[in-house]
């Protein structure tokens, strides 16, 4: 588990593994996770090797 701001309601919510949707890896090692927040809006959080956290902007068409 984990916490993440979202970029739609703006609230902070604790992620469960279950709201992962898919993982992957970039080229420069940073991990890409793709999870749903709990007001529906599909969001990315980006790990870099340092370990810390980047918000990405919501995506296109991500419910209200």
């Amino acid at each position: 588990m984990f916490t993440h701001d979202c970029t739609v309601c703006e609230r902070t919510m604790l992620v469960f593994p279950a709201q992962v949707t898919a993982a992957r890896q970039d080229a420069d090692g940073t991990t890409v996770l793709s999870i749903v927040c709990w007001c529906g809006a599909p969001q990315e959080v980006r790990h870099g090797l340092d370990g810390a956290a980047t918000r990405e902007p919501a995506l296109a068409g991500s419910a209200t």
